[in-house]
This record gives C-alpha cells, structure tokens and sequence, in this order.
C-alpha cells in the first residue's frame, strides 16, 4: 500500500512538473537589500523617570523617543512556474536590528536626560542620569516567499508577495549613554541587574507590492514597497515593544543559463 502511494504521488508530482514552465528549472538568483522602520513603544521593564527632580510633568516640547529598525541583505535563489506568473524563493539572509531610546529637548534643540532607576532596595533607590539606551542585535536566517505576478508587460513585471522570515541571534550588544561619563565603568553592571534580554530568535510575516524591470534573460532590478506586516517573535529588542513594521527592498536577479 505504501509503494502505491509513493507511485501515485511521484506520477502526480511529474504531470505538474510537465505543466509547469521549463524556466522552473532555471532558477534566478537574487541579492536582496531591505530597510524595515517599526511602531515601538517603551518596553515597561525599564524603570525611566524623566526630569525626575526637575519637573513633575511630560513636557511636550520635551518627548522621550523609542526607534527601531531592521536592516537585512541575503541571497536566494527564485523558480517560476505557471509561465512565470508564480515564483517562489527561499535563501540565507543577515538582519542588523538596531533600537534607540533617547530624548531631545526641541525648545533649544538640545539633548535631553533622563533618569533610569537601576537600584531599588529598602529605602534606597539609585538612578543614573543618562542621554539614551543603544541596542544592536545581528541575526543570521533563511526567508521565504511566494510570489504572484498578475500584471507583465515586456520587460516590466507588478507582482505582489508574501512570505516570513526566521533567525537566531549570533550577537547583541547594548550602550547607555551616560550624562556622567564616570558611570561607564557601571554600565555592565547596571544592564545585568536589570536583567533584560533580546530573543534568541527572531521571526516575522511580510507582504509587499514590487516591480521588476529588466530582460527576462539578463540582469533584472525589482523594488518593493512592505505593507503593514507583523514580528511573529516577541523580545526582538529589550529596549523596546514592537509589532508591526514596513519598509522597502531593493533586489538584482541574474538568472541561470
């Protein structure tokens, strides 16, 4: 029962594979460069007090900032079928995810401090004056997309894609920038006591609307524009909580012989 099933599949898998176009074998490789820009907000486990001292209030002309931002390149190779109306692609992929938590001062264009409590025990509470949190985290994963093109002209494909993406962090490192240059001989020390981590992995949802220009036997430029997607992980940066992002792609394909 078994082997007919294995014969049954592999004879539907060959009368597909006779449909699909013979450029299915023809893979064309790409090198891809992205820029993702995501909604953040403050991750609650940090213990900031603006101004503490100074003010008791959220002045607006003084706006405590999260950033974040995913910038990636890799390189894939993609396969056509269905007459290239349909691609898929899957390959190697580094993401450099870099956060920011800051303060600016837009009255006198300035920058701004803010307290960070690190210590809390019994009637005693440290805080050390600081400038910003700078975070960078690098991942090494693999990406895949599906891709539909329902609009070609020669030369020209409007195509749109969905895919995800999936990496496990190889390094990370975060900075205070501290007010009193003295307390950098703490930083390790404080950032341990605070006890926050980024994600081992790191995974997310994308879609996007593209255009390729180029012969379909020569070098071939494709840019897309991200609609809203969405982090699947969660931690992807202990400064601060994000969920959903957009951004641009820039792609060369050079296809096989």
């Amino acid at each position: 029962m078994k082997i007919k099933t294995a014969i049954f599949l592999i004879t539907i898998f060959l009368s597909l594979a006779t449909c699909f176009s013979e450029n299915m074998w023809k893979p064309t490789f790409q090198l891809e460069f992205g820029s993702n820009g995501a909604n953040s907000s403050l991750n609650e486990r940090w213990s900031i007090r603006q101004y503490l001292g100074v003010s008791d209030y959220f002045d607006e002309h003084n706006t405590l900032y999260t950033y974040m931002n995913v910038a990636y390149l890799g390189i894939k190779p993609e396969i056509s079928f269905f007459d290239n109306k349909i691609a898929v692609s899957s390959g190697l992929r580094y993401y450099n995810v870099h956060c920011e938590l800051s303060s600016t001062d837009y009255t006198n264009d300035l920058a701004a401090f803010f307290y960070l409590r690190y210590n809390s025990s019994g009637i005693n509470t440290e805080y050390a004056k600081i400038y910003g949190v700078y975070e960078t985290s690098h991942y090494m994963g693999i990406s895949l997309d599906i891709k539909l093109i329902p609009i070609s002209f020669p030369n020209i494909d409007i195509y749109l894609k969905t895919g995800l993406d999936f990496g496990y962090k190889i390094s990370s490192n975060t900075n205070i920038n501290f007010v009193n240059s003295s307390m950098e001989a703490y930083e390790k020390e404080i950032l341990s006591d605070l006890g926050i981590k980024t994600n081992n992995f790191y995974s997310s949802w994308n879609s996007s609307i593209g255009i390729t220009y180029g012969s379909r036997d020569k070098l071939r430029y494709s840019f897309e524009i991200l609609l809203p997607s969405l982090f699947i992980s969660k931690d992807n940066s202990s400064l601060v909580d994000s969920k959903v992002y957009s951004g641009v792609k820039l792609l060369i394909g050079l296809p096989t012989k």
